[in-house]
Order: structure tokens, then sequence, then C-alpha cells
């Protein structure tokens, strides 16, 4: 979290806002895509 409170004091507000939530939202699908790969590998 300490990068996120560095990058809102030097960015601009909607800089921030627009990239922290894209990038949030994009380690979420990769790791639900890599849990649901290692989860179906388990099944089998």
């Amino acid at each position: 979290m300490g990068i996120a409170i560095f990058l809102a004091t030097v960015l601009p507000a909607w800089v921030t806002n627009t990239v922290i939530p894209l990038v949030i939202l994009g380690v979420t699908i990769w790791c639900h895509g890599y849990y649901r790969k290692t989860f179906w590998q388990q099944i089998e």
C-alpha cells in the first residue's frame, strides 16, 4: 500500500483514480484465472 500512497501524492488525482482500479481489476482477473486453472488440474 505504500506504493499506492506514494503514487497518490505524486500523480494527479484523475491518473490515480484511473490506474489503480485498473491494476486491481487486472490482478483480480489474473488471480481468478490462475486459481481456476490450478483448481481444474487438482480435480483431474
